[in-house]
């Protein structure tokens, strides 16, 4: 495990006046970035960016029309080629560059001197004092939005949080979710994180970015999860299990195929909530090695095998994510000839 100095004192340090455009994720750990600048930096534009473009996206950020515009391009919990890497680098403004990542199929992307990539536990991250149990560092994750924090705490910027326990706890528990920990060493008894993605998916990116960053810059808030979140949770938690009603009746099973490797699945096709349905799937078909669901422009994939990587299976369609947890943004109408053809693959459902 690294530290704090090891990992970020190559990287360009953000002053407080600075005007920054961040391009980031889609999901929570991607918002937790947005959060987090916006809390401490007057003058942030948010691009939010698919795995599907988020290549694009980078390469058209360091345009000159676009570049000069911004003291500083954060880009946090995405990716880009070797390709984009190779003109950021010799790009005359790449000193304005920060690129922070969590995915191990990024991880190249350490040879260049603006971006840190780094999925393991940082050894001296406040994190790192949650994770008592000295069996629980080897398998210990960072996320995106973790490292961010960890960058502008080594950088002197967390102290002006206006309520750093609640920064600190946000922090944690958007890092817990996305990387699974809360799962894998938490087991589960950790329920706030689970919870707050579901504030996320409810309230959405605007009021979901308003509602906590009134918290981390309030001195008296005392709760990350209030009593309006509560209700609120409670009435999506029966919305929740209509779905899974729903879903379970149109859950396959079957057989996927990739070069030459097979895996046992259970598939199924919904636009809601689908971790709840992801975990009914892992309860009631254990013994697949793959969960797979299909929305109108995706296709998600879990597994509870740790010698499955399905981040190499989602990379091949130009997806990724992590070893357990990972997606391919794709159109319907292409996802079946995806599945014939992108990935060399068959699917056999009973």
């Amino acid at each position: 495990m690294q530290t704090l100095r090891e990992l970020f004192t190559k990287l360009p340090i953000i002053k407080h006046d600075d005007k920054i455009l961040l391009l980031t994720h889609t999901d929570l750990d991607g918002e937790g970035a947005v959060i987090l600048l916006n809390s401490l930096f007057e003058n942030v534009t948010v691009k939010r960016c698919s795995n599907a473009v988020m290549d694009k996206e980078i390469r058209n950020a360091i345009q000159p029309e676009i570049i000069n515009n911004y003291d500083k391009i954060v880009i946090c919990d995405i990716s880009c080629t070797k390709e984009t890497a190779d003109l950021i680098r010799y790009n005359p403004y790449m000193d304005k560059i920060i690129l922070i990542d969590h995915h191990k199929t990024a991880m190249y992307l350490n040879n260049y001197p603006f971006a840190v990539v780094y999925s393991d536990m940082v050894s001296d991250s406040f994190r790192a004092d949650i994770y008592y149990d000295e069996n629980d560092w080897p398998n210990a994750h960072s996320s995106a939005t973790g490292l961010l924090y960890d960058y502008l705490d080594i950088t002197g910027h967390t102290a002006r949080f206006g309520n750093r326990y609640l920064a600190r706890l946000f922090t944690h528990l958007v890092s817990c979710y996305d990387t699974w920990d809360w799962v894998n060493i938490f087991n589960k008894t950790e329920t706030a994180p689970i919870a707050l993605n579901n504030l996320f998916h409810i309230y959405g990116h605007k009021l979901f970015d308003e509602h906590m960053i009134d918290k981390l810059t309030d001195k008296k808030a005392t709760d990350l999860i209030d009593e309006t979140d509560t209700l609120l949770l409670k009435i999506d938690q029966y919305k929740r299990e209509e779905t899974i009603e729903k879903a379970s009746k149109s859950i396959k099973t079957g057989i996927l195929t990739i070069d030459n490797k097979t895996y046992s699945i259970a598939i199924c096709f919904i636009n809601e909530h689908m971790n709840s349905v992801f975990e009914y799937m892992k309860t009631e078909y254990p013994d697949t090695d793959i969960q797979i669901i299909i929305t109108p422009r995706s296709i998600n994939m879990r597994t509870a095998k740790n010698d499955i990587d399905i981040s190499v299976i989602a990379k091949q369609a130009g997806g990724g994510g992590h070893p357990q947890a990972s997606g391919i943004t794709i159109d319907y109408r292409d996802q079946m000839d995806f599945i014939a053809n992108a990935m060399n693959a068959t699917i056999t459902l009973d």
